[in-house]
């Protein structure tokens, strides 16, 4: 009965580590991606350092006059890059370019199964210098990523001195911590032990060690300058488990927190907010 029930935890964790395979995913991107064409896109493919093929795309900004720095942004588990058009779009309007790649094992990317920071930050390294040697990106850049894509955002700012400032969309503070919080949000009636086995044995099974997606030791390091977006609904990453202890870790450099009270995990950092836009703006041009 016991190896029953952990081979169900185990499949169960091992279908979230490959959520973001889902069919029909490039169908939901293809409306998005007919509308970034029109505004004159540019797609071109980065190759991982461990040989995964990401699919990327750069929208350059509309007025080059102002000088500002790329925007490179990270989707968050089970998105694509072109749910975040609008959001690019609105940015080169600011002046500012903006480089969209799908994470690893989503969207039009390669890749088997998601390692929420583990290998994604060192993809987003592989990114930034695909997208230079291609003239697609200042010299040095902005991130800008939402949940697990915040989270990476932020451990690959640790390593990468090309990172003028991260804006980070309700990011996790550790891999551990995320599937607690999701635990607690949707299904809060499983064992912990259970459900912490059943992914321990998913992610030795692919082959990577999560304890390396530490968010919270990452923020310790960071000397640049951080915007944290928190939802005040946010269920799945609640700001008391992840914002606001990043922020209490991050001793050196500039800090701002927005709240918005009415947002929810995933309404977050696509609708349009009071001032958040504005916000945003205000940080990408003072970093």
């Amino acid at each position: 009965m016991y190896d029953g029930l952990s081979k169900i935890a185990t499949c169960l964790a091992g279908l979230v580590l490959r959520g973001g395979r889902y069919p029909g995913r490039a169908l939901v991107a293809s409306t998005y991606r007919r509308a970034a064409r029109l505004r004159r896109s540019h797609r071109f493919t980065v190759t991982a350092g461990d040989g995964v093929k990401l699919d990327a795309c750069y929208l350059p900004a509309v007025n080059h006059s102002h000088g500002r720095l790329t925007v490179v942004i990270l989707h968050g588990w089970l998105e694509i890059k072109e749910l975040y058009l609008e959001r690019a779009l609105r940015l080169n309007g600011q002046g500012h370019g903006v480089v969209l790649f799908d994470q690893r094992a989503h969207g039009c990317s390669e890749g088997d199964v998601s390692t929420f920071g583990v290998r994604e930050h060192i993809d987003t390294t592989n990114v930034i210098d695909t997208a230079g040697a291609l003239g697609m990106a200042t010299e040095r850049v902005i991130t800008m990523g939402h949940s697990m894509g915040g989270a990476t955002a932020l451990q690959h700012a640790a390593i990468d001195a090309r990172v003028a400032g991260v804006v980070a969309f309700a990011p996790f503070l550790s891999f551990e911590q995320a599937i607690e919080s999701f635990r607690q949000a949707w299904v809060p009636w499983t064992d912990r032990g259970w459900v912490r086995r059943g992914f321990d044995s998913a992610v030795g099974a692919a082959g990577f060690d999560a304890s390396e997606s530490d968010v919270l030791e990452a923020m310790r390091q960071l000397q640049i300058p951080v915007m944290l977006v928190e939802g005040g609904l946010d269920r799945n990453l609640p700001p008391v488990h992840h914002t606001r202890p990043l922020a209490a870790a991050k001793a050196d450099g500039k800090l701002e927190i927005f709240t918005v009270a009415q947002a929810t995990h995933y309404t977050l950092p696509r609708q349009t907010w009071p001032g958040l836009d504005d916000a945003i703006e205000r940080f990408c041009t003072t970093v």
